[in-house]
């Protein structure tokens, strides 16, 4: 980012009012704020400068809005590449995905852990790859005779492996199912198309 925006965030955070008594207010305040620098962001969030509970929520909202569009507009090297240099804007977006979560009338996940679950047991695992997986929770969710392997950005527990889902470190041909739960996002979403007809099983 340049250093002149950098420079407008700083500026912005001081001058911002302690309340936010409009719905226009708040639309003008979050549209400069998704142009600002992502690390700067961050740390005007945990500092919590401010006391008014609406606009520390307006904060945490457009941060979730500016990373969720960064995601869909950069590469999936340049989305590790950044949380790694700040892993508390990734803990911003997975807490921001979990809040939206909550508000949807039904959570994708339980879908496929539904269909996983029906799935007859055999001597041998089965093998999942959960690409995008954040905290890993069809892996603890999963029944019968099944090995989840979790995989996000970042680790988040150590149920998750760290890495890019184009580049995953599982060899071919070693996975039945691959799941993508909202997590088909960047400029090379492709690649994890390819990435998951490698792993998958052929036969």
């Amino acid at each position: 980012m340049r250093k002149s925006e950098i420079r407008k965030l700083k500026r912005l955070m001081k001058s911002a009012p302690k309340k936010v008594n409009t719905k226009r207010k708040v639309r003008k305040r979050s549209a400069k704020l998704c142009a600002s620098d992502t690390g700067n962001l961050i740390n005007g969030i945990t500092k919590k400068t401010h006391s008014s509970d609406s606009f520390e929520a307006l904060i945490h909202s457009s941060m979730f809005r500016f990373l969720n569009e960064k995601l869909y507009t950069c590469s999936s090297e340049e989305a590790m590449s950044l949380f790694e240099e700040d892993p508390k804007a990734f803990e911003v977006y997975h807490t921001g995905f979990q809040q939206q979560l909550a508000q949807w009338p039904d959570d994708p996940l339980l879908w496929i852990l539904n269909y996983l679950n029906q799935v007859p047991d055999s001597e041998k695992k089965t093998r999942i790859a959960d690409m995008g997986c954040g905290d890993a929770r069809l892996a603890l969710a999963v029944t019968g005779n099944k090995k989840v392997y979790s995989f996000d950005l970042i680790a988040v527990n150590k149920r998750v492996t760290a890495c890019d889902m184009a580049h995953t470190p599982l060899k071919s041909s070693h996975v039945h199912f691959v799941i993508f739960c909202l997590s088909l996002m960047g400029i090379n979403c492709r690649d994890f198309i390819y990435e998951a007809n490698r792993i998958l099983k052929t036969k």
